[in-house]
């Protein structure tokens, strides 16, 4: 599927950036406007993906390479998340003791 085939209700994967951030999420076209801008969550994009302002960007879910970004940042953020209850949590040695082992064992296959 192509940008300009989108229809409302369509999901999309939407990228957004900045000098300070890189995230992708999963959206819904929420609204085509009669000159053709396609309005996902709000932000206004053009028929070659790129939004009316700089940093953000849609791509049809049959979009392979966006897939394969959207899977691996969902990955990475879902790493980072486990990584900051970890630290913020106090857990014992033995507890770290424990989770290194499951890791190493992981690394082993």
């Amino acid at each position: 599927m192509e940008i300009k085939d989108l229809k409302v209700g369509d999901w999309v994967y939407v990228n957004y950036w900045s000098a300070y951030y890189n995230y992708w999420s999963k959206k819904a076209v929420q609204r085509i406007t009669p000159k053709g801008f396609i309005n996902v969550d709000g932000v206004l994009f053009k028929q070659d993906g790129y939004s009316r302002n700089a940093g953000a960007r849609i791509y049809p879910l049959d979009d392979r390479k966006a897939e394969a970004e959207y899977i691996e940042y969902v990955k990475r953020k879902f790493v980072k998340e486990v990584e900051q209850e970890i630290s913020l949590s106090g857990i014992t040695y033995e507890q770290a003791v424990k989770i290194k082992e499951i890791l190493e064992d992981n690394n082993e296959d």
